[in-house]
């Protein structure tokens, strides 16, 4: 069966849909984040204006956007190049174009010319699920001991930490805040692209940063003793140059940042969670 494009056709929608009594109807959209978020009203339309009718999205099999549907929401993963179509009475390719800038949305532009109707539709946006955090506060410095506990002197082992955080598909954020006591040689390492140097320093934004991650990685320093009291133990990994069960308590992961193995971040980060973490979530290569 042929995938319809309304705009080709200069046939709407809604047409098709009373002329042909489909049981089941696939919606072929093969278009970027930010148009699909806005597709997903005009979706929730058409399941509501026609409860008997099941709509199937088509999705890029590239772009995953099948991680954060709704449970009532159905899809198919494709090839964009070639869409089977055989299980659908009726099958729709989404142009989602924009031709009134400014005046409606890409959703509304879509219900009008393509969908076939002006039942209003001013707020697309449809509820998303909560994602687990990805985000891996790094706190690499040290004040009191920059090369005798932090990692200055050992940048080559700081950035294979950093880079097998990204490779696990994970977002690393370094955690150094500024203030009155900061020790002048903690410089940033150039290849650091994310970091809270400059924001102001105080507890909230420090525990707030770290209450909403999946886990922290540092040396003993303020940042740690707030993650052991945020994160669970499992999920804080200390960098030290000895057994800090004196310093931290008991039962606290810990790597030698004199002796680094590497893959131990990585084989760490995807000990915590090993069903979702997969290392094809990024295109990072190291």
């Amino acid at each position: 069966m042929e995938i319809i494009n309304c705009l080709e056709t200069n046939k709407k929608m809604v047409s098709y849909i009373e002329e042909q009594k489909p049981k089941r109807v696939l919606l072929a959209f093969l278009h970027g984040l930010g148009d699909f978020l806005g597709f997903r009203g005009v979706y929730n339309y058409l399941c509501t204006t026609y409860p008997h009718i099941e709509f199937t999205y088509a999705l890029d099999k590239e772009m995953g956007y099948e991680k954060f549907l709704l449970e009532h929401e159905r899809y198919i993963n494709v090839n964009r190049a070639s869409i089977n179509t055989d299980n659908y009475d009726l099958a729709f390719y989404i142009a989602y174009t924009q031709n009134r800038e400014g005046e409606i949305t890409k959703a509304e532009n879509c219900m009008i010319e393509e969908v076939g109707s002006t039942d209003p539709l001013p707020n697309p946006h449809q509820p998303l699920p909560v994602m687990a955090s990805r985000l891996v506060p790094v706190h690499f410095f040290s004040t009191w001991g920059p090369s005798a506990f932090g990692m200055i002197g050992r940048e080559e082992t700081a950035r294979k930490i950093w880079n097998e955080i990204i490779e696990v598909g994970l977002i690393p954020i370094e955690t150094n805040f500024e203030h009155k006591y900061t020790n002048p040689e903690n410089k940033n390492f150039d290849w650091i692209n994310a970091h809270v140097r400059g924001v102001t320093c105080n507890a909230e934004n420090l525990i707030s940063l770290i209450q909403g991650s999946f886990a922290f990685i540092g040396v003993i320093s303020g940042n740690i003793h707030t993650a052991l009291s945020c994160l669970p133990r499992k999920k804080v990994l200390a960098l030290t140059t000895y057994m800090p069960s004196r310093a931290l308590g008991e039962d606290i992961p810990s790597i030698n940042i004199d002796n680094y193995k590497d893959g131990s971040v990585y084989n760490w980060l995807v000990s915590l969670d090993r069903k979702n973490l997969q290392n094809d979530w990024t295109n990072y290569e190291i």
